[in-house]
Order: C-alpha cells, then sequence, then structure tokens
C-alpha cells in the first residue's frame, strides 16, 4: 500500500524519516513536536526525508503538509515523547491521506 512512513529511532535521539509512497508530490513537509520542528519543501513520490530529534520536553508529534491542491493536512500522531525516550515509529499515509501508525518507543 502506498503511503509515507516515519521510523527508525537511535538511543541518541529520534530518527524520523517520511518515505513518500502516495503516488504524488507533496510539499511543505513538517514533523512538529512542543521544542522544535523539521521540514522540507517538496517530497516526491518514492523520496525519503530524514531527521534526528533531540526533545527537551514532553511533547507529541503532528505532521503536516500540503497536497497536489495545495490543501493542508494536520495529523496528530498518538505517541508521547520526551528527554531520553528513544525506539522507532511508523506513520503510513495511504492515498486519500489515510494514516497508520505503527510505535516502538523506548523508555531510558
Amino acid at each position: 500500500m502506498a503511503g509515507y512512513t516515519i521510523s527508525s529511532v537511535t538511543a541518541e535521539g529520534i530518527r524520523i524519516s517520511v518515505e513518500n509512497e502516495s503516488g504524488v508530490e507533496i510539499s511543505d513537509v513538517n514533523i512538529i513536536y512542543t521544542d522544535g520542528s523539521a521540514s522540507t519543501k517538496v517530497l516526491s513520490t518514492n523520496e525519503t526525508f530524514r531527521i534526528t530529534i533531540f526533545p527537551q520536553l514532553e511533547s507529541g508529534l503532528s505532521l503536516e503538509y500540503l497536497d497536489s491542491d495545495q490543501k493542508i493536512h494536520r495529523h496528530p500522531i498518538s505517541i508521547y515523547i520526551e528527554p531520553g525516550y528513544w525506539g522507532s515509529v511508523s506513520i503510513d499515509i495511504h492515498p486519500k491521506h489515510k494514516i497508520q501508525v505503527q510505535n516502538n518507543i523506548i523508555i531510558m
């Protein structure tokens, strides 16, 4: 199934990758948490955006992006993070903006 994937986290920060498998280009992709955010301007089909975050506060995550019609999509992700947490998180955004989340956060 097509979608985006956020995955792979290290003990020295949370490594997040967003893979666009939706079949369409998206733009202004943002990963947002309480004390920061990371973004990329354009994410083409089958392209991957990778970041590592180091949360300093208790936080959740959310994903935002613009579709090909320039409509913004906001998806709060049911994940809790704080300093010292690590693990992995996978978020798949399927066609029609359907989301599937797999969470493997580890508390240090």
